[in-house]
């Protein structure tokens, strides 16, 4: 697993492996709903790693539109990830995400 450099990431944040899988996450610490502009975020950014899976996680949920452009476009949502509310959140929800795919496990229905 890696996580990536904070500026010119290409829309990615961490980078995972499991279960033969390569997985590029895109984090969002939100207070209002993620829109679909993070889903064109990892679906480029996981282009641009090679990654075979995109991810989108939060702490909050997902618009509509975000919702209907995963659907087209194959990118996982992870929503509803609970994080502690401190400076460190943003640090936090990428080793969440680290831990989820170490797992295989998602915390909502979005991927099934």
């Amino acid at each position: 697993m890696q996580v990536t450099k904070g500026s010119g990431d290409q829309g990615i944040d961490v980078i995972a492996y499991s279960g033969g899988k390569k997985y590029g996450i895109q984090c969002k610490y939100y207070t209002s709903p993620v829109g679909n502009h993070a889903v064109q975020e990892a679906f480029a950014g996981a282009k641009y790693y090679n990654c075979d899976v995109a991810v989108v996680m939060t702490n909050n949920t997902f618009t509509l539109a975000a919702r209907e452009l995963a659907k087209k476009t194959g990118v996982l949502l992870w929503e509803n990830s609970k994080v502690s509310q401190s400076a460190n959140s943003f640090w936090l929800t990428k080793f969440i995400g680290i831990f989820v795919c170490i797992v295989g496990h998602a915390p909502c229905g979005a991927c099934e």
